[in-house]
């Protein structure tokens, strides 16, 4: 059955915004990953890095301030029939329905969801910022309980094509505290909590298709929460850039050679402190970060890795409509590879009460860095008719990123699935599946 699980988090003055790991037991990992063809151990150590104190100076870095173009995106006709979004032939959504602990699937063609057929009943489902999905949104990845031995839980860990219709197990008798990312179409890394306090440890990265296993040098140590969420690296994985403990600043880590650069310099102590790892994107063109800042967005676009050591580096703020800030100061969507950040926005005078039983009423906004636009869908997630109700932390793409979906809840809490709203970007117009909490997006080729 499906089971609440711990979360990691950061937890802000109004409402708390969590990164939950897959498993609902603890203990440490006793099963080790063999692999079937062969192994590969990456060269280097992270014994080369030294930690110095950092010395936080007056950044010169000089802010553009930059007053977005807004353009209103709220169509007459707001709600529609999900075969009215034109959904592409190809595209579906993954749902969960909680009454049969069981996956659905759903087409823009399809009347209601169909189950998805050879999945074990005892199979758990659980979401860590949808990265249970590949890249290509072909495959996804679950967990059934297999035993119990000397008082820890252990469980398989499954691949399944998006319509169920092909499936094997990757990672047979795993410990719980166990949990899967997918981080390209054709590799899975695997990560381990010894306990709900500690960071995770990276401990295999697997080819799920040609079953090679690969033992990956250890990541470099990251305070809580930057260290629960995935590793920001580049191209080819060989460097990550991280927020290391102990300095508190930001540094580009090589994994063959044990070096380590600081970058992003110009940071305060509090603003480098704000600043998550999935707000980072290393792209062949540069480093893209974002950085909200409750009435700005703080931003850098096509960074070389020599710039953003400099301490005088190119930075950009771009500022929402006065008296507006951003919910909990954190961006529920980001597609950085296109410059683009989804949050929703609240006046600034709004009561964030710590215990509210809903989502405050706010108004969706997706930005464009690189082109200072603003688009405002005057589109509150959390509501249901007139009813005010709990929206998700996080909101997924389509492939084609033509689409957005998230779940709505009952108050007060995240316990039960009102239903999965699903927006078109381009139109504003959104399709609702009432009973269904959203799983992910997925891509099946037509018969």
């Amino acid at each position: 059955m499906r089971k609440q699980v711990f979360c990691l988090g950061v937890f802000f003055a109004s409402t708390a915004l969590l990164a939950c790991s897959h498993s609902p037991v603890v203990g440490p990992l006793t099963t080790s990953i063999t692999p079937t063809n062969s192994t590969t151990i990456y060269p280097g150590s992270t014994s080369e890095v030294t930690v110095s104190p950092a010395v936080f100076t007056t950044p010169l870095v000089s802010y553009t301030p930059i007053k977005p173009e807004i353009q209103i995106v709220s169509p007459n006709r707001r709600e529609v029939k999900l075969a009215e979004l034109g959904l592409n032939d190809s595209t579906s959504l993954l749902l969960y329905y909680q009454p049969s602990n069981s996956l659905r699937i759903i087409s823009g063609k399809d009347v209601t969801p169909q189950k998805i057929p050879n999945i074990d009943p005892g199979a758990n489902f659980t979401r860590i910022n949808l990265r249970h999905i590949s890249p290509d949104h072909k495959w996804f990845t679950y967990y059934t309980f297999k035993e119990v031995k000397d008082d820890l839980v252990y469980h398989d860990y499954w691949i399944s094509s998006i319509n169920g219709k092909n499936q094997w197990i990757i990672a047979p008798g795993v410990s719980s505290g166990m949990y899967a990312e997918w981080v390209t179409n054709e590799q899975i890394e695997l990560w381990h909590y010894q306990s709900r306090y500690n960071c995770p440890k990276r401990i295999a990265i697997l080819n799920p298709f040609s079953r090679e296993t690969v033992v990956p040098p250890e990541a470099p140590s990251s305070p809580i929460p930057q260290c629960v969420f995935p590793l920001s690296t580049n191209p080819d994985g060989t460097k990550t850039i991280y927020y290391e403990e102990g300095t508190w600043t930001w540094n580009i880590f090589d994994f063959n050679t044990g070096a380590k650069q600081r970058v992003f310099p110009w940071l305060s102590q509090s603003e480098a402190s704000k600043l998550w790892p999935r707000y980072i994107r290393w792209l062949p063109s540069g480093i893209t970060l974002a950085l909200p800042n409750h009435d700005s967005v703080d931003f850098a676009i096509d960074l070389q890795p020599s710039s953003a050591s400099d301490i005088n580096g190119q930075w950009n703020k771009l500022l929402l409509p006065s008296s507006n800030t951003i919910l909990n100061n954190s961006f529920p969507w980001w597609s950085l590879d296109d410059g683009l950040i989804g949050f929703d926005m609240v006046e600034s005078d709004v009561d964030l009460i710590i215990d509210r039983r809903e989502s405050p009423p706010s108004k969706f906004i997706i930005l464009d860095l690189r082109h200072s636009i603003l688009y405002d869908y005057n589109l509150d997630r959390a509501k249901t008719g007139d009813r005010q109700k709990v929206s998700d932390y996080f909101i997924s793409a389509s492939a084609d990123n033509r689409f957005l979906a998230w779940t709505i809840y009952e108050p007060p809490d995240m316990s039960y699935a009102s239903e999965t709203v699903v927006l078109e970007r381009a139109t504003g117009r959104i399709a609702r599946i009432k009973g269904f909490e959203f799983f992910g997006w997925g891509e099946v080729e037509p018969p």
